[in-house]
C-alpha cells in the first residue's frame, strides 16, 4: 500500500482524500504498484483534478474492473447509441454508476429511451439516474409521476422533470408528489408503498443469495489512518 499512497500524495491528491479512498475501497490501495500507476495516468488522462474527491471515485471504480471489461464497457456504450464524448462525460460525473453490469445498464437505458421516451442526450446529461435502483426508486416514482401527468396535476411530461424528481431524496419526492395528492388521488399512496415494499422484498430475498461482502474492521481502519498519517508526514 505504501508505494500507492506515496503515488497519489505525488500527483497532488489530498491527505483527507487518500483516506476516504481507503474507507470506500482499501483494496484498491493494495492494487499493484504496476497496475496501480497505469490507472492513475488513465484517469489523470481523462481531465479528472487529482485534487477532487471524483478523482479518487474514479480510480476506485477503474480499478474494479479488468483492462478488458474495461474496454467493453466502452464498447457497450457505443453500441447502445453514446458517443465517446457523452461516454467520457457520464464517466466524469459520474463514474461508480459506469460500472454497473452490462444487464444493468442496458436495461435502465432501454427503461428510459422506451418507456420515458428519453434521448440518450438526456441520459448522458444525468448520468446519475442510471444508478438509482430500477425496481426500488426508478419505476415506483415514474409510476406516480405518470399518474399526475395523466390527471393534470403538475406541468409537462419531459425529461428534466422526471431527472429532478428521480434525484430528490425519499422524504422530498414523498412530500412533493404523494402526500400533497392524497386527497385527490388517494390510491397513489398504498400503490408507491406497495411498489417500494415489494421491491424491498425482492431485495432482501437476494441478499440471502449473495456472498457477504468484504468489510475492513475497526482496529485496522485505525491503524491504516495512522500509516497515512506517517506517510504524509514523511513527504512533507
Amino acid at each position: 500500500m505504501e508505494p500507492n499512497i506515496a503515488l497519489l500524495s505525488d500527483n497532488g491528491v489530498r491527505k483527507h482524500n487518500i483516506i476516504k479512498l481507503f474507507m470506500l475501497n482499501p483494496w484498491t490501495l493494495a492494487s499493484r504498484n504496476d497496475r496501480f500507476r497505469t490507472i492513475v495516468e488513465e484517469i489523470k488522462e481523462m481531465g479528472f483534478d487529482s485534487r477532487s474527491l471524483m478523482f479518487i471515485q474514479a480510480i476506485v471504480s477503474r480499478s474494479g474492473m479488468s483492462k478488458t471489461r474495461w474496454e467493453e464497457r466502452w464498447a457497450l456504450m457505443h453500441k447502445l447509441g453514446f458517443s465517446h464524448a457523452e461516454s467520457l462525460s457520464m464517466f466524469k460525473k459520474h463514474p461508480r454508476g459506469f460500472v454497473l453490469s452490462k444487464e444493468n445498464v442496458e436495461c435502465r437505458v432501454e427503461f428510459f429511451t422506451v418507456k420515458q421516451k428519453f434521448e440518450l442526450s438526456d441520459i448522458a446529461k444525468n448520468s446519475v439516474i442510471l444508478a438509482l435502483a430500477l425496481e426500488k426508486r426508478i419505476i415506483p416514482r415514474c409510476n406516480v409521476l405518470e399518474e399526475l401527468y395523466s390527471n393534470g396535476l403538475i406541468g409537462s411530461r419531459n425529461a428534466s422533470s422526471i431527472t429532478s424528481a428521480l434525484k430528490l431524496i425519499e422524504k422530498k419526492f414523498v412530500e412533493k408528489f404523494v402526500t400533497k395528492y392524497q386527497d385527490v388521488l388517494p390510491q397513489i399512496v398504498s400503490a408507491y408503498k406497495s411498489q417500494i415494499r415489494l421491491a424491498e422484498l425482492k431485495e432482501e430475498d437476494g441478499i440471502t443469495r449473495c456472498r457477504k461482502c468484504d468489510y475492513v474492521s475497526l482496529p485496522f481502519f485505525i491503524a491504516y489512518v495512522f500509516l497515512v498519517e506517517l506517510k504524509f508526514k514523511s513527504h512533507l
